[in-house]
């Protein structure tokens, strides 16, 4: 059928089904956006259904055009959502819904009588309308949220024009072939299952810590509230600690994994959540099982020896390799098949962040189409470490990490699980993070094997500057290794200070931060978190603020040196920025990573600005006819080759704002009838030259599978036609073959036109 426009109603009945579609539109404008996934933006004018008849549709004019009827027909075909049926008196009839192509839904089809009104989602499924005798029946539709022109992103050109273009801001990016961190995946304390929680927990200024959960042991047995009875007896002064849940630890999908019951049940919890969050990890960066079968990824793992093997609750013939920490990182690579190096580090709390260094030294070295995948684990199983600990005096006896603060009496002990997805892949600017430079190194002879060596800190961080190929300046962040003990905090300090003296300004301040203030301290998975709050700091642009620092610990060198300890929410004004994370183990391995990163969360994102106009060649959109790319002032149809080399100039992009009125509806493939050819363009001769030279044109699709070639048959110069009876679908896919040969081809622009 066709539909005319009511103009004034011409009784009270229709005008109560006009104030009807009024009324369903505000009833669904408040929830619509939950429930159906779009937000309802008003409605059509009440069309009356009246039959079509022979009358033969008016052929489109280009006055038709110019005064936008094309251009409001497809505005009112993409903006469609729900379609409205009042069927006001009516003998009886069918409608019956044909689902859009792709969704995997049946054909249907309902019984309709007078006084029914039917919704349906019209963007998701047409349909025709069968009545059995006189019928009559008004309609409207609910509209979506209006058309606009929304900027997605900059292609071609070098990182500098892209960086011109987008009006970046901040220190450039590194130079050179650098990983990227492509995903990262985490289990923390305090909730936080995801990197979206951990960030709002850190931006809250909250913390992880809770006293020791009863479900864990029995708190009276190993803890002493006194700090001399603890002494004396070997207890525990401490009893806080960032934990888990429980079902965290407890849980896991062994029929997904491959584990048979005995063996699942022999596996340690630092194994169970390393699977589950590495592979998490690597489903983030787009790894499948298939793509990973036999390939190069290396997966490097920092984990300690536990004591699963004495508190195991089956003993069995599996018990081994679920308890030794060796077979951790084994365990990934034979459930994803993969060949690459494995290897486990401990050099204890720097474990984490050696084993993303040893990765990064590992890939630049190897091919540049491998990858890596990082794990951390810690897991505190029994009490004894705090025991021990407290023996040395290295924890809080406050049961948190005072970091830079002048309270500050040893740490917190935490765990948690984070991993990170390391490779090549992609551009330094669509990543999560760059790692521009790492480096390792040994403290060598100090006063003692746990005590830190100022001078050794100082040659690494100036070791990784060199590998980054970046100056002191250029830092804008420094995450630090940061426990919270007396001692350990001004040599950080002190160190950073001594590889970056001469460097800096009162201008150019340095923002120091940790995150043990809210997750304490991880231990083996300490630097990997370190890693993973810096992947959000660069995304989001923002520095969060360190907790517990009420006033600085006295022994911080600050005189004369431009740096902040960050007691609130920062935004350091910038899209660009570079942040290093170091770590310092007890046995006096250093490591120290830096990172590059671009915002792509919050007001700050550059990509959702409008780019500097006057910096692009020009504006592509797709041609909302052919769907292929084009020029969205000119309207040159622009291919992807074209794209790619830059070909493309168009002159109207620097006339200004004014410039953005003149875009053309479709392309120009489009106004003058032409198909998008094979590269060799010049090879496939124009088609009012095919008959002359006695070469075939011929149709192949879908309604044979592409199997069978239909000749053309050339009813005048330059035009052929072929005749074909569609299907249920009433859609065909196919293109034009010369000579039978696939290779000279006339096609769509894009796949399934």
């Amino acid at each position: 059928g066709r539909v005319v426009q009511l103009g004034a109603a011409p009784s009270g009945c229709l005008e109560l089904c006009d104030q009807m579609f009024t009324t369903v539109g505000q009833l669904l404008e408040p929830v619509s956006l939950e429930t159906l996934g779009f937000e309802v933006r008003g409605r059509s004018s009440t069309l009356l259904r009246v039959p079509r008849g022979n009358e033969p549709s008016d052929c489109i004019t280009d006055s038709d055009i110019e005064e936008g009827v094309v251009e409001g027909l497809l505005h009112f075909l993409k903006r469609r959502k729900v379609c409205m049926l009042c069927f006001v008196c009516d003998d009886g009839g069918e409608v019956h819904f044909l689902p859009r192509a792709g969704l995997g839904w049946t054909q249907s089809k309902i019984l309709v009588a007078g006084n029914k009104l039917v919704l349906f989602r019209h963007d998701l499924m047409t349909y025709t309308y069968k009545p059995q005798g006189e019928s009559l029946v008004v309609q409207s539709w609910l509209y979506g949220q209006p058309l606009s022109l929304v900027y997605q992103r900059v292609e071609g050109g070098d990182a500098e024009q892209r960086r011109e273009v987008i009006g970046a801001s901040g220190p450039k990016q590194p130079t050179g072939e650098c990983p990227h961190v492509k995903s990262i995946a985490l289990r923390f304390a305090g909730n936080a299952d995801d990197d979206t929680q951990e960030w709002n927990m850190v931006c809250a200024g909250a913390d992880g810590l809770t006293p020791w959960p009863r479900t864990r042991w029995d708190e009276e047995y190993y803890y002493a509230p006194d700090e001399q009875d603890a002494m004396t007896r070997g207890l525990s002064y401490n009893n806080h600690g960032a934990f888990l849940q429980d079902h965290h630890l407890a849980n896991f999908a062994a029929d997904f994994f491959e584990y048979t019951d005995s063996k699942a049940e022999s596996t340690s919890p630092e194994q169970r959540i390393m699977l589950h969050i590495g592979w998490e990890c690597l489903v983030g960066a787009g790894r499948t099982r298939s793509d990973l079968k036999g390939s190069p990824l290396g997966i490097v793992t920092a984990t300690y020896a536990t004591n699963w093997l004495d508190i195991a609750p089956v003993r069995n013939e599996n018990l081994w390799n679920g308890w030794s920490s060796m077979t951790t990182a084994a365990c990934v690579a034979q459930f994803a098949c993969t060949t690459g190096p494995v290897l486990r580090v401990d050099t204890a709390c720097s474990s984490s962040l050696v084993a993303t260094a040893t990765a990064d030294h590992d890939l630049r070295m190897r091919r540049h189409d491998s990858a890596t995948l990082v794990c951390a684990v810690m897991a505190q199983l029994d009490p004894f470490g705090w025991g021990g600990l407290c023996q040395m005096g290295m924890l809080s006896k406050k049961g948190r990490c005072w970091t830079f603060d002048a309270a500050s009496d040893g740490f917190a002990k935490g765990e948690g699980c984070g991993a990170c997805y390391l490779g090549f892949e992609g551009n330094k600017e669509d990543c999560w993070a760059t790692v521009a430079g790492s480096a390792i190194n040994q403290d060598g002879r100090s006063a003692s094997m746990t005590a830190p060596n100022g001078p050794s800190q100082r040659e690494m961080t100036r070791s990784c500057f060199d590998v980054a190929k970046i100056t002191p300046a250029d830092l804008s962040v420094s995450e630090c290794h940061g426990t919270g003990t007396a001692l350990g905090d001004p040599i950080e300090v002190g160190a950073l200070r001594a590889a970056m003296d001469g460097f800096r300004g009162e201008t150019n301040p340095i923002l120091l931060t940790t995150v043990k203030c809210n997750l304490a301290h991880m231990e083996a998975n300490a630097g990997i978190s370190g890693v993973i709050k810096v992947t959000s700091m660069l995304r989001h642009q923002a520095v969060p603020q360190c907790v517990h620092v009420k006033s600085l610990n006295p022994h911080l060198d600050i005189e004369g040196f431009p740096w902040y300890i960050i007691t609130e929410f920062v935004d350091p004004n910038r899209t660009d920025m570079y942040i290093g994370v170091q770590g310092f183990g007890m046995g006096g391995t250093n490591a120290r990573a830096d990172l590059w990163g671009r915002t792509s969360e919050g007001y700050r994102d550059p990509n959702q600005k409008p780019p500097a106009q006057e910096k692009a060649d020009f504006a592509q959109v797709p041609c909302p006819r052919c769907l292929g790319f084009m020029c969205w002032l000119c309207g040159v149809a622009v291919p992807k080759y074209s794209r790619a080399n830059k070909r493309h100039r168009c002159s109207l992009v620097r006339d200004g704002p004014g410039a953005y009125e003149k875009s053309y509806d479709f392309c120009s493939n489009c106004y003058t009838g032409k198909y998008i050819c094979g590269e060799t363009v010049e090879e496939i001769p124009a088609l009012y030259e095919i008959q002359s030279r006695g070469i075939g044109l011929y149709a192949v699709g879908t309604w044979s599978a592409f199997s069978t070639y239909h000749e053309l048959a050339e009813t005048s110069p330059g035009t052929f036609t072929f005749a074909l009876e569609l299907g249920e679908t009433q859609a065909e896919q196919f293109h034009f073959v010369l000579a039978r040969a696939p290779d000279m081809a006339y096609y769509p622009v894009v796949k399934n036109a």
